[in-house]
């Protein structure tokens, strides 16, 4: 009776050990949705997404690349108190133009609203104020870049998105800064910094840069040139999208 016991307690433990394996497998697995430009503006291909994460019937996917480069914001006044996701332009243009760029409608139908709650800092101090809001694209949490290894957050930029940023950086103080490198350590050309959603403070944005480093809100404590400059300041982006499970199935048969 006690091997019996015994018996079934070591089959449980197999089979659970077993569905985390399987369910863990999920996390870098790519696949192509949607359509972007890539190498110019004119010609859009496949976007390849990488499963960043598994949870509650759903996965969420975030660009392999940086695709594109834009501001955080373009408001000083909302700069001020850090990157304040809720009525940023970063939201406004991953949620209109980027999703409808990048999107059929088809495709839309089964990318997920998400609920979003985010702290921010205002002036360096931390607030226990938070802002929620509703989207159906957005960008990675420094919580969840955290559970990433340095190979996922360390991103490859297209020629698009260097070519849009080389455009802009000629007009921008410390503008090699803002896109190529946080630390100056790096001698990966190919790669770049990317912004990601959980709040920077006064003035500045929380980042990743390609060397895969995570630049949080503690960033205002580095000096001005290690940080990244919310207003104005053209950084890489990463959507994130999520959907259920099974329509992520579908895609990758």
């Amino acid at each position: 009776m006690r091997i019996r016991t015994y018996a079934l307690m070591f089959l449980v433990i197999f089979l659970s050990a077993l569905a985390c394996s399987c369910g863990d497998s999920t996390v870098g697995v790519s696949v192509t949705f949607g359509s972007y430009y890539n190498d110019n503006s004119e010609t859009k291909s496949g976007i390849e997404w990488t499963v960043v994460e598994k949870k509650n019937g759903s996965v969420y996917l975030m660009t392999s690349d940086i695709i594109d480069c834009v501001p955080y914001d373009i408001d000083s006044g909302r700069a001020e108190k850090g990157s304040v996701w809720k009525d940023s332009y970063i939201r406004r243009w991953l949620n209109e133009d980027f999703y409808d760029t990048a999107f059929t409608d088809e495709e839309k139908a089964i990318i997920n609203e998400t609920d979003i709650t985010v702290k921010y800092y205002p002036k360096g101090i931390e607030s226990k104020e938070t802002e929620k809001s509703t989207d159906r694209v957005f960008l990675l949490s420094d919580k969840q870049a955290k559970k990433l290894a340095v190979e996922q957050l360390a991103a490859p930029i297209t020629k698009y998105a260097s070519e849009k940023y080389d455009s802009v950086s000629s007009n921008m103080d410390n503008g090699a800064w803002n896109i190529t490198n946080v630390s100056g350590s790096s001698t990966d050309i190919g790669k770049g910094t990317w912004w990601i959603m959980s709040p920077g403070s006064y003035y500045y944005g929380s980042c990743v840069d390609r060397d895969g480093v995570i630049h949080s809100v503690e960033c205002f404590k580095l000096r001005y040139y290690e940080c990244i400059d919310n207003y104005a300041a053209c950084v890489g982006v990463r959507p994130v999208i999520s959907m259920k499970y099974e329509d992520y199935i579908n895609l990758i048969k």
